[in-house]
């Protein structure tokens, strides 16, 4: 069998950031005014083959041509003595302007080998390469960041046992990354840049069991060590009335108003809990008249994860578990459905995301190294809710 395809996408943003910051002592209150239009022409061509070598094994080869260019224009101002960005109507101070145009292609192959000994078990191998082009921080004066590249490595089995009733299924994967793409505060601002290298390796097990016929019982687990190999980064920078204790310490290195530098090689990537799992029982009830219960209850829980690549514990989320379930009753022509649920019965507190966000005062007694505020984002707290569904 064979496939052959191609894809086209043609996109223009438009922008504006107002940013108004107290810059005691330097400048007093400033608005910085910062428009941004971005363009996008993306093209690629895709093909995949799949052979046959023998009644048990299979092969596929697939490949990816991408191109893409894109333009971007940006220009950094402020208007001093204001406080209210983009509603001001001061005149601007133009500091710069980039009007820059870039292109990237890439080539990205795919192949697969298959073995089935039986209907039951199938074994299986592949190695593929990834792309993510380039870019601009749309409100940030940098230079573009490279092309991301990835090559994935993966093998593992499917099974179906007792007839069916049984399903295990496993993974063993490895992930070598190049100019790796990531989010960091920089000068005031979330920028993306792009790290050196990463390296990721892990295993996933899924466990399906049908013990009765109205009664599912699901599982997985995996383990995933995710690691910078080679990372330097900007964190924050080196105040310029630096004290002497600052400069032997928190200053990292760096001279009074320099940019703080660390070394971020052996950390772990964001969002990469080491270890995550889920436990879910699903079960059938018939009832008069052909209509259908189901009762449904799901177990989950995650290591600690780090939400910057810096591994700062007050911006990620301690290990958590939570506890959903679901109560659901379909008519005789399932063409009906009425459902309670509960989410996170438990009544976790946690956050599912948290950032470094601008900071909004040079100087600032309680962020002195300017690496931003905290700003968490809480996930729902324990909740009920009642479901209708009709199907057409």
């Amino acid at each position: 069998t064979w496939m052959i395809g191609a894809y086209y996408m043609d996109e223009n943003k438009d922008g504006a950031l107002g940013l108004g910051r107290n810059t005691l002592p330097s400048f007093g209150q400033v608005s910085f005014i910062i428009p941004n239009t971005d363009e996008t022409q993306a093209f690629a061509v895709f093909g995949e083959v799949s052979y046959d070598m023998s009644d048990h094994w299979n092969a596929t080869v697939g490949l990816r041509y991408s191109d893409e260019e894109k333009t971007d224009f940006t220009s950094v101002g402020a208007i001093f003595g204001d406080f209210t960005g983009l509603e001001s109507t001061g005149s601007v101070v133009q500091f710069f302007t980039r009007d820059d145009k870039a292109n990237w292609d890439d080539i990205s192959p795919r192949i697969v080998f298959t073995y089935t000994p039986s209907d039951e078990t199938m074994l299986y191998a592949s190695a593929t390469k990834g792309f993510k082009s380039g870019g601009w921080n749309a409100f940030d004066g940098s230079p573009a960041f490279e092309p991301e590249e990835v090559v994935s490595f993966e093998t593992g089995f499917k099974t179906d046992l007792a007839d069916g009733q049984v399903r295990l299924n496993g993974t063993l994967f490895a992930y070598d990354y190049k100019d790796l793409q990531v989010s960091t505060f920089q000068n005031g601002l979330t920028v993306t840049t792009n790290a050196a290298n990463a390296s990721v390796w892990g295993a996933e097990l899924e466990f399906l069991a049908r013990p009765l016929p109205e009664l599912t019982i699901a599982a997985n687990i995996g383990y995933l060590k995710a690691e910078y190999d080679t990372f330097i980064s900007a964190f924050g920078s080196c105040p310029a009335d630096a004290t002497a204790e600052e400069l032997a310490g928190g200053c990292m290195g760096a001279g009074p108003g320099e940019t703080r530098v660390v070394d971020l090689s052996g950390n772990t990537l964001q969002n990469a809990p080491e270890v995550k799992g889920n436990l879910n029982v699903t079960y059938n009830v018939d009832l008069e008249g052909g209509s259908q219960l189901t009762l449904f209850t799901q177990f989950s829980a995650q290591s600690e994860l780090f939400h910057t690549q810096f591994n700062d514990p007050l911006i990620g989320q301690e290990a958590i578990s939570l506890l959903d379930a679901r109560v659901a009753w379909n008519n005789a022509d399932d063409n009906i459905e009425v459902a309670v649920y509960g989410k996170n019965l438990t009544d976790e507190k946690y956050f599912q995301n948290t950032v470094r966000f601008t900071s909004l005062s040079e100087g600032n007694p309680a962020d002195r190294f300017n690496i931003g505020a905290g700003l968490g984002y809480p996930a729902p707290r324990m909740s009920f809710g009642i479901e209708g569904t009709y199907r057409f």
